[in-house]
């Protein structure tokens, strides 16, 4: 499934829906769970019989350090979504940093393949448009899941279609049905032990994928350093009286 465009009318329905999900920000809030189950039913069965065999076999055959070109390439070509979405958090320091990566890597890294921004200290920031509408007060949104791109919510749901879209608007008639699907299948691997261990342990892995989806997207929100919340911060209180 690939969207290559986003109309500026669509963007703005998606920020207004915030008016319509209240309740504590950044809290799980998934009111179409019925749909959402389905999706992700669906989902599982396409990634069973097509997407999880496939990313094996990427993985079997692709050494290793092969894997992570193609890894660090596809990464290359979507950061501009993160040096972008810096600028437009008010944050230039991250996004002249990855700026500067998709600079450096681009040269000095042969077309992205191998990450010297890294080695040269220019850690990736990990921006995207769901952090800037979240910045802009849009804390609490609807949990989708999204056929074959998998979970979000209406407000990260322009940062799921730009990252889907970003190699192919990057890379224009080069990119062709292989590519898409070297992409897909190391997309799809970089995940692999962590969908194991959740189908192997969770008993309900449509919660447990939900429930990590919005911790983790606080957690990016917060880059690494969310609030301690209002609980757990007065135990710590009472902890320290005694």
């Amino acid at each position: 499934m690939r969207l290559s465009f986003v109309s500026p009318a669509l963007l703005v329905a998606l920020v207004s829906g915030c008016a319509l999900s209240p309740g504590p920000e950044y809290a799980v809030y998934d009111p179409v769970e019925s749909v959402n189950r389905r999706s992700y039913e669906f989902s599982e069965a396409l990634d069973r019989g097509v997407l999880r065999p496939l990313a094996v076999g990427y993985r079997k055959v692709m050494p290793t350090f092969a894997e992570d070109a193609v890894e660090n390439f596809f990464a290359n070509l979507r950061s501009a979504e993160s040096a972008l979405s810096g600028f437009l958090q008010g944050a230039p320091k991250r996004g002249f940093r990855d700026t500067g990566r998709l600079f450096v890597n681009t040269t000095l890294g042969v077309g992205g393949l191998l990450d010297v921004a890294t080695a040269l200290g220019l850690e990736p920031q990990g921006e995207d448009l769901g952090q800037v509408l979240a910045s802009w007060g849009y804390t609490r949104s609807r949990y989708l899941y999204v056929p074959v791109l998998g979970p979000t919510t209406v407000r990260d749901l322009p940062h799921l279609i730009v990252r889907a879209s970003l190699p192919r608007l990057a890379m224009h008639e080069n990119y062709n049905g292989w590519v898409g699907t070297v992409d897909l299948a190391s997309t799809r691997a970089e995940v692999l032990i962590v969908t194991d261990v959740r189908d192997e342990t969770s008993l309900d892995p449509y919660t447990f994928t939900r429930e990590a989806f919005y911790q983790r997207r606080r957690d990016a929100v917060f880059n690494g350093e969310p609030p301690v919340e209002a609980g757990f911060d007065l135990l710590l209180e009472e902890f320290d009286e005694e």
